[in-house]
């Protein structure tokens, strides 16, 4: 086996230079972040081995060797996902009816396609779980071929589109559990952080508290200056990236919760225009028979070098709220909900940035204004209707949605729901003066086949406003033509 050496001449860098400081910093919270976690790994092992020394029978009564190996190898292996094929039809894709002439397949939207979704999780029996997740799709009819010659080949055509999705491993122990690779990393209100990245997440649990500290990379797409394809392993050095590092402490009593996470950003993928994000997350959850309600304050506040008009340095202050109810009343059930993230203040470009930098991701039940969770096809307006630094959202005008929704079970096979949203900017100076950005309104039915099974169908409206017009539409920005659609399907789960 040949082992590649790479020299760091620190000399070099001295102290004085940004990449010298980026060093010894990146080196020293490396190195604590690792101390740390062998520290409380030793410690773990060490008394476990103490626990099990003390506890252990005698060597006479102990089973064979090879017995106690093939029991103890594996405990269980789970296959578990989702399979789905929809039916999506949209009028249009903006409140524009203006004739496309660069396009001619008209202004209507639609696709049928199929989604699949299967998850492996390997419990071992030594505190070890590993899980694996993969994504086929969305994968549609018209546009993925999976009669190729050879799917191994070059091909003028779309195969069937797949991704690996989660591929993370775990060790848990009494009281904590480390957990590293591709991971779903949330704040407490997911208004933030809501990603699926590489990283690391320790979790100490005593009693009813539980802290959970997290270390992540978020990708960029930055030259770096080593190789000249980003294929390969060797063109990264750490020095343009960007890093997550954060605390999420939960107190539990009872029916209540109270979180407090505490994340800072440091993103340096733009040359010399660096941001440094720190962001404050309270949340009060309370959750008993019938009932649960949700409150999230959210504060964002940093900095970012040469990021203003005139090459000066921009401060960054920002909030963002997320608030519900939900009920439940035998069949009925029914919810209220709001969120709101800030937008910016009146000017573009000056020494200040008051926009909410975000995942886009909330608990809104709306399905145009906000992301489809049932399937995301990227057609949602808090995202088109804003930019993007990276992974991370922001909308210079703002965006406040509150929704109310309806659900009931009819019969054990047959549930119908309703909900009605509410979408309007938190600054309409950056949307040309406007503040309302429109009216959704969404009817699902779904027919219970079986325990696994479902069919489904959405009929959904926007109505929209002056301000939905004005981000959204590519030509005539005062156009309000209703956007109506439906979504159509059957689904299973094992």
């Amino acid at each position: 086996m040949r082992v590649l050496y790479r020299a760091i001449y620190i000399d070099k860098a001295p102290l004085s230079t940004p990449y010298g400081r980026q060093l010894m910093l990146m080196s020293g919270l490396m190195s604590g972040l690792i101390a740390s976690l062998l520290m409380v790994g030793l410690s773990i092992a060490n008394a476990q081995t103490r626990s099990e020394s003390a506890s252990e029978p005698r060597a006479e009564s102990l089973e064979s060797p090879k017995k106690t190996q093939k029991t103890s190898s594996i405990r269980s292996i789970e296959l578990t996902g989702e399979l789905s094929t929809t039916l999506y039809l949209r009028n249009d894709t903006d409140f524009d009816p203006s004739p496309r002439f660069d396009d001619l397949d008209g202004q209507s939207d639609s696709q049928f396609a199929t989604f699949f979704n299967p998850t492996l999780t390997v419990n071992t029996g030594r505190g070890v779980k590993v899980k694996y997740q993969l994504e086929l799709g969305w994968n549609a009819w018209g546009l993925n071929n999976p009669s190729q010659p050879n799917q191994f080949m070059a091909m003028p055509g779309q195969p069937l589109q797949g991704r690996h999705r989660l591929i993370w491993g775990q060790w848990r122990g009494e009281n904590t559990s480390v957990r590293f690779g591709f991971q779903e990393f949330r704040d407490p209100s997911g208004l933030f952080l809501n990603h699926t990245v590489g990283g690391l997440k320790v979790r100490l649990k005593r009693g009813s508290h539980r802290l959970e500290v997290i270390f992540a990379q978020l990708p960029d797409t930055t030259y770096e200056g080593i190789g000249f394809n980003r294929d390969y392993i060797t063109d990264d050095n750490l020095t343009t990236d960007r890093f997550i590092m954060g605390s999420d402490y939960r107190w539990t009593q009872r029916s209540l919760k109270l979180n407090v996470g505490l994340y800072g950003l440091n993103d340096e993928s733009l040359f010399h225009r660096a941001l440094r994000l720190g962001t404050a997350v309270l949340s009060l959850s309370h959750k008993a028979k019938g009932r649960r309600v949700w409150v999230h304050l959210l504060g964002q506040g940093g900095w970012q070098d040469r990021a203003s008009a005139l090459n000066q340095r921009v401060d960054h202050q920002a909030f963002a709220y997320q608030v519900g109810a939900r009920f439940r009343a035998g069949k009925l059930t029914w919810s209220i909900r709001s969120f709101g993230v800030s937008g910016d203040d009146d000017y573009d470009g000056n020494q200040r940035q008051g926009a909410f930098f975000g995942s886009a991701k909330n608990l809104s039940k709306t399905r145009l204004l906000t992301e489809d969770e049932s399937r995301d096809r990227y057609d949602n307006l808090d995202e088109r209707m804003g930019s993007y630094l990276g992974v991370l959202a922001f909308n210079p005008a703002g965006l406040m949605v509150n929704d109310l929704s309806l659900s009931y079970q009819l019969k054990e096979w047959y549930q119908l729901e309703a909900v009605a949203g509410l979408g309007s900017t938190m600054n309409p100076t950056r949307a040309m003066g406007a503040r309302w950005m429109g009216l959704e309104l969404t009817l699902t039915q779904r027919w219970k086949l079986s325990e696994a099974a479902q069919v489904f169908l959405t009929g959904l409206a926007l109505l929209p406003g002056e301000a939905a017009a004005v981000l959204i539409n590519d030509q005539d920005r005062r156009a309000t033509e209703t956007l109506y659609g439906l979504t159509m399907g059957i689904s299973a789960r094992f």
